[in-house]
């Protein structure tokens, strides 16, 4: 999994503190094993951006297809992770925009999202030879009391934690 935590005491911590905040929709999202758990990483100001409501899609865009491209869907959930800090946040997604840029251009992405994406310009530079992106619209957040997370030093800036149970 790409982590030094036990998943169970990770997921106990972040819903006891769902619980005492009133933060019911959320918790019952967490606890529902239809939903994977994301674990993203995160520089800031970002976080903040997300947890004051001024940024309302987090966004992945990547050379290559890899995660989370294909692998979010509605009602998932994604903890926040400070890069080489501690978990700060978790949010649910309300819907998510896949996009091959071939298709659907980085300029008809920023166009179309930059309000909500709050990213500064000379990232859209750093990222024009993307081929991918996966856009995931925030539907409810919460500010988490700092959970330590250690990480296996990788280069990994998503891991799926928990993955959905089949239905049946």
């Amino acid at each position: 999994m790409g982590i030094g935590v036990n998943l169970d005491v990770l997921t106990n911590e972040i819903s006891g503190q769902l619980s005492e905040q009133g933060k019911k929709d959320l918790l019952e999202g967490f606890r529902n094993p239809k939903n994977r758990i994301h674990l993203a990483l995160c520089r800031e100001p970002y976080i903040q951006y997300m947890i004051s409501g001024t940024k309302t899609i987090e966004s992945r865009i990547t050379k290559n297809k890899c995660i989370p491209y294909g692998k979010v869907e509605k009602d998932d959930l994604v903890l926040l992770k400070q890069t080489g800090g501690p978990v700060l946040a978790v949010f649910s997604v309300n819907k998510v925009y896949s996009y091959e840029t071939r298709f659907f251009s980085l300029d008809e992405i920023r166009k179309t999202y930059q309000k909500q994406l709050c990213i500064h310009d000379d990232w859209w530079e750093r990222k024009k030879d993307s081929g991918y992106a996966t856009l995931l619209e925030i539907r409810e957040i919460a500010a988490l009391k700092p959970i330590s997370l250690s990480l296996y030093k990788n280069r990994q800036s998503w891991i799926i934690l928990r993955e959905r149970v089949k239905r049946i």
